[in-house]
């Protein structure tokens, strides 16, 4: 069950899934809540619960949410293989499988309207249009732990299971080292929305902020 009350209500609404939560997140507008079940997600209007919600069966055992910007897309993670993307709008899904190990990060970049993922050698990237494969950054031999889309720029900053950081360019095989292998592995990342800081969290409990300068991207 989700108990959900409004701030200023002493009254909850009991809203029920299929099977066990394994996953929350409210669409940006703040009017949809969304739940990751082990058979699919479920999705409830925040301001009309008593509206039956809209249910997708999902196989995988969907593990994580997350919505892009302007709410069109969900990114459903799967403990199995992958991930897949609804369309909320036709409520349809776009698998996207065959990883060589989980995806645990993915990354909306509205600046290229594509969808990046962890999980790999390399970034894995489609476009938000047609689900075309985008080439993004270089092929390595150390596996994508987290990767995280700059709001601003079409960069994508890449987190391996090494503790190495880079930037990768999203539509081109190029990439720029940040950071040197230090033997812990990134788990997540985050910009903040002007594009000048990128945070990150290693195994270890560590945290680091950097700082990107104006003058770093100019051409």
């Amino acid at each position: 069950d989700v108990h959900l009350t409004a701030s200023n209500a002493d009254q909850k609404n009991r809203l029920t899934a299929p099977s066990p939560i394994t996953g929350l997140a409210f669409s940006p507008n703040g009017e949809t809540l969304v739940a990751a079940h082990q058979d699919g997600v479920i999705r409830w209007r925040v301001t009309a619960p008593d509206q039956p919600p809209v249910e997708m069966p999902i196989t995988g055992s969907p593990t994580g949410l997350l919505f892009s910007t302007d709410g069109v897309w969900l990114a459903v993670l799967l403990q199995s293989d992958g991930f897949c993307l609804i369309d909320t709008a036709s409520n349809i899904a776009y698998p996207h499988g065959n990883f060589p190990a989980p995806v645990r990060s993915v990354a909306f970049s509205s600046p290229t309207n594509s969808v990046a993922a962890s999980g790999a050698f390399r970034v894995a990237a489609w476009g938000l249009d047609d689900q075309h494969d985008i080439v993004s950054g270089k092929a390595g031999l150390v596996l994508i732990n987290a990767v995280a889309a700059c709001p601003t720029r079409n960069l994508v900053a890449v987190g391996y299971a090494n503790g190495l950081l880079s930037l990768a360019e999203v539509g081109r095989p190029s990439e720029i080292l940040l950071r040197e292998d230090t033997g812990v592995g990134i788990t997540s990342m985050a910009w903040s929305s002007d594009g000048s800081y990128l945070a990150l969290a290693g195994a270890d409990g560590s945290a680091a902020l950097i700082e990107f300068p104006d003058s770093m991207f100019k051409s």
